[in-house]
């Protein structure tokens, strides 16, 4: 809740000025990223944001938001879930509020994340 704050802010304005600085440089040095390399392909998600057939008034605004095609221009109640990276732009752009992920799949995830709800978790940053 309440982020970015500012401290976020000036984080990230620091990040932008080592960059630039790095850029400055002419330094091309990988970063250093923590945890196992290399990582493996994203295998997918088994589930994708659905239509809500008495909210979904079909006007493809999802359609036209989303970054890859994942949704049907001719019937944007249609989902191709090999496709869809749960972006949640789909859910984010709805007029109507027509698109959500399906009720198990929520409440699968407020058990998963509610305990860390109101925990302040560090930015990271990797030059």
């Amino acid at each position: 809740a309440d982020r970015p704050d500012k401290q976020d802010f000036q984080e990230a304005e620091a990040f932008a000025n080592r960059a630039k600085y790095k850029y400055d440089e002419m330094d091309y040095s990988e970063p250093k990223v923590p945890g196992s390399q290399p990582y493996r392909e994203f295998a997918g998600m088994p589930v994708a944001p659905i239509a809500n057939p008495a909210s979904c008034f079909k006007c493809g605004t999802c359609a036209t938001n989303c970054p890859v095609g994942a949704i049907s221009k001719e019937d944007p109640t249609q989902t191709d879930a090999l496709k869809c990276i749960d972006c949640m732009r789909c859910v984010q752009n709805c007029p109507s509020q027509g698109r959500a992920l399906p009720q198990k799949v929520q409440e699968m995830l407020l058990t998963k994340l509610s305990p860390l709800v109101g925990v302040r978790k560090a930015n990271e940053f990797f030059y």
